[in-house]
């Protein structure tokens, strides 16, 4: 669905992965209309299960609107709460740092099945499964919760 005509949002930043789409004339002849949607997820509080505040930023397709990309910038809470403000910093950027060819549901189980054998990999994506949490519970390869965190990226489990 295209952005509302009335919303107030404008496009402050030219995204990598899709060149000219924050342009005057950007793709799709969208006029300089955003085609990034923000989503904040989880809440900004210590939460349960424990992970950080994060900020999605999605790059869409311009005729179909289908997701391309996206950014994700977490804030470290404790600290946020320590100091009285919350800094977001970029976590990581998909389909790029998990040499994910896309966005499709096949390409996150490839993500999977690489996960399930490669220990670095699984570890990355339990890091940033919590946002990146420094009080998250640890996981291994061989626990449980890996076949549960790993089940859920494939589609065939829910996540816990």
């Amino acid at each position: 669905m295209p952005p509302d005509p009335a919303s107030p949002a404008v496009c402050v930043a030219r995204a990598s992965a899709v060149p000219g789409a924050c342009t005057e004339d950007g793709p799709g002849g969208s006029g300089g209309s955003p085609l990034f949607m923000l989503h904040s997820v989880p809440a900004v509080v210590e939460s349960y299960p424990p992970a950080n505040s994060a900020l999605r930023l999605w790059a869409l397709d311009a005729s179909s609107w289908a997701p391309t990309a996206s950014t994700t910038y977490v804030a470290d809470i404790a600290a946020a709460n320590a100091a009285g403000a919350a800094l977001y910093a970029r976590e990581y950027e998909l389909p790029v740092d998990f040499g994910m060819a896309d966005l499709s549901p096949l390409s996150w189980e490839g993500v999977a099945a690489a996960a399930a054998t490669n220990a670095s990999l699984f570890e990355r994506l339990w890091r940033v499964h919590g946002k990146s949490y420094a009080r998250a519970p640890a996981c291994n390869l061989k626990d449980a919760c890996a076949d549960a965190l790993l089940a859920y990226i494939n589609g065939t489990g829910v996540d816990k």
